[in-house]
C-alpha cells in the first residue's frame, strides 16, 4: 500500500512538473515576442537571417574552401552549417538562461515555483532556432548529395549533450548574473569569442600545433566535431569525443544544480 501511494505521488508530482514546464514554455515564448509586429515568427525569422549571413558571407564574400571537404561552395555550407547550428542555439541559451532570473523577477519572488524551470525554459526554447538552422542544413545536405547514414541515430544523443551544457552553463551563469547585471552585457562578447576561438567556421587543422591541444580540452569542439561526423562525413562521431562531452557536461549539470540551489535563497532577495 505504502509503494502504490508513493508510486501515485511520483506520478502526480511527474505530470505537475510538466504542466509547470509547458505553461513556462508558452509564458518564455509570450515575453520574448509579446508587442513585435512578427510575434512568434521571430523564433524563426532570426536563425534564418544569422544562418543566411553566414552562408553568404562563406561563399560569397571569401568564396572560401577547405581541402578534402569538395569543391562546390555547398561543400563548404554543409561544414558551416553542421558546426554552426548547435552553436548558435547554445549561445542563444547561454545568453537567454543567464538573464532568466532577472527577466523572472515577478515570478522568483511573488510565486512558488521550481526556479529551476526559468533557466531549462529558456534553453528548451532556444531549440526553436537550431530546428530552422538544421532545417536549411538538410536543405542542402539534400542537394548536394550527401550521404547521410546509420550514424544519424547518434543525433539525438548529440542533442542530449548538448542541452546539458547549456543548461549547466546558464544555471551558473543566472547565479552570477543576479549578483552581477554587468554579466549580461559581458556574456554576448565572450561567447563571440568562443565562436572565433573554436574551429567552427574552420577546421583544426588551420590552426596552430599548440592552439590544437588546447582546442581539444573545449568541449564544443568535440560535440561540433560529431555534428560534421553526422552530416558531413557520414561516419560515426569518435567515441572518446563523446565520453569527454559527456563527463564535462554532466559535471557542468551538477555544479550548475549545486550552485543554483546554494544561492536561491540570495537570488530571491536580490533580483
Amino acid at each position: 500500500m505504502t509503494t502504490t501511494t508513493a508510486t501515485s505521488q511520483a506520478r502526480s508530482q511527474w505530470r505537475t512538473g510538466v504542466q509547470l514546464l509547458r505553461a513556462q514554455l508558452r509564458h518564455e515564448l509570450q515575453m520574448r515576442y509579446v508587442g513585435s509586429l512578427a510575434g512568434a515568427y521571430w523564433a524563426l525569422i532570426n536563425p534564418l537571417v544569422q544562418v543566411g549571413v553566414y552562408v553568404v558571407l562563406v561563399t560569397v564574400i571569401f568564396k572560401a574552401r577547405l581541402h578534402g571537404i569538395g569543391p562546390s561552395r555547398f561543400d563548404y555550407v554543409i561544414f558551416v552549417l553542421a558546426g554552426m547550428s548547435g552553436w548558435l542555439a547554445m549561445q542563444e541559451g547561454i545568453v537567454m538562461s543567464s538573464s532568466s532570473l532577472t527577466r523572472h523577477a515577478d515570478i522568483v519572488k511573488n510565486v512558488i515555483f521550481p526556479l529551476e524551470l526559468l533557466p531549462l525554459t529558456a534553453v528548451l526554447v532556444s531549440l526553436i532556432s537550431m530546428g530552422v538552422s538544421m532545417t536549411v542544413l538538410a536543405f542542402f545536405v539534400a542537394i548536394s548529395g550527401f550521404s547521410v547514414g546509420w550514424s544519424l541515430v547518434c543525433f539525438p544523443f548529440l542533442l542530449l549533450l548538448q542541452v546539458t551544457l547549456t543548461l549547466g552553463a546558464g544555471l551558473v551563469l543566472s547565479v552570477v548574473t543576479a549578483f552581477v547585471r554587468d554579466m549580461a552585457l559581458i556574456l554576448p562578447i565572450l561567447l563571440q569569442f568562443v565562436t572565433l576561438m573554436t574551429p567552427i567556421l574552420y577546421s583544426i587543422a588551420s590552426m596552430p600545433p599548440f592552439l590544437r591541444t588546447l582546442t581539444r580540452l573545449n568541449p564544443i569542439y568535440h560535440l561540433v566535431q560529431s555534428y560534421r561526423a553526422i552530416f558531413v562525413a557520414g561516419v560515426w562521431p569518435s567515441a572518446g569525443g563523446l565520453l569527454y562531452v559527456t563527463i564535462v557536461a554532466a559535471l557542468l549539470l551538477a555544479l550548475g544544480l549545486t550552485v543554483f540551489r546554494a544561492a536561491k535563497g540570495y537570488v530571491e532577495a536580490l533580483v
